[in-house]
């Protein structure tokens, strides 16, 4: 007999339980409840999304500055990849709008402007203006990222402000063409990555970026894909960041 049963045992047939347990109240149950909960894996997920929202931001680009006015050319969505500011997004982000806003999830709003593109990879490398206190977000592997492990996107869908959603990565190593890039190494996902998510980060449970949100296969559902992280880390690594 479980100990919850005797309990229940206790109250129907008037037996003090507590005495016989020691002078203790125990609630089996509520204690079951409890660590269950405590142990959910959706609070794995709130504590990485906590760890790592404040180094997430959604930009928006505009064709002149009284344009501002109105809507954005662009939207998107990027993230801190190293101390001073410096913010990693895709270039079509951007295209070569002068103007350049970013806003932190604090609803912070800065000033920021490319330092580094590369179009064929379709990266690019913004630097805020002023100090940047955010921390940069740790770069992963997506060769060692695994078929249905659990992923967090975060970005800017619609131009709405940030957003997050889960999922798992559906497939791995996809190579897509879509007139202007061609597109490797890329992760299949079906987190819903919608106009706006481009740019942001792909994280792990470990809450390292292990790709960068990129497009949606048309007319489909929850297709998602992200740009690797590998060779992105290769191909930033040609650009010197300041040391100060």
């Amino acid at each position: 007999m479980s100990i919850e049963g005797s309990a229940n045992l206790g109250s129907e047939y008037g037996i003090n339980t507590s005495s016989i347990l020691g002078g203790k109240d125990l609630n089996v149950r509520r204690t079951a409840q409890k660590t269950y909960a405590l142990s959910h894996p959706a609070n794995d997920l709130v504590r990485v999304i906590d760890r790592v929202k404040h180094s997430v931001v959604s930009i928006r680009s505009y064709r002149t500055s009284e344009q501002r006015i109105g809507n954005p050319e662009h939207i998107g969505a990027g993230f801190v990849i190293r101390s001073q500011g410096y913010i990693l997004t895709n270039q079509h982000v951007i295209h070569d709008t002068p103007t350049i806003k970013v806003n932190f999830i604090n609803g912070k709003e800065v000033s920021a402007s490319p330092v580094w593109m590369d179009k064929e990879r379709d990266l690019c490398l913004l630097k805020v203006a002023g100090i940047c206190t955010a921390k940069p977000l740790p770069l992963g592997s997506s060769q060692r990222t695994k078929l249905g492990e659990i992923v967090i996107s975060i970005g800017n869908p619609l131009g709405l402000g940030h957003a997050i959603t889960t999922g798992i990565i559906s497939g791995k190593k996809r190579t897509i063409e879509d007139g202007e890039h061609i597109y490797r190494d890329l992760i299949q996902t079906d987190c819903a990555i919608n106009p706006g998510n481009s740019g942001g980060p792909l994280i792990n449970l470990n809450g390292e970026v292990i790709a960068i949100n990129s497009f949606i296969a048309r007319d489909y559902q929850r297709i998602g894909f992200a740009m690797g992280i590998d060779g992105i880390k290769k191909a930033i690594s040609k650009f010197r960041f300041a040391s100060k």
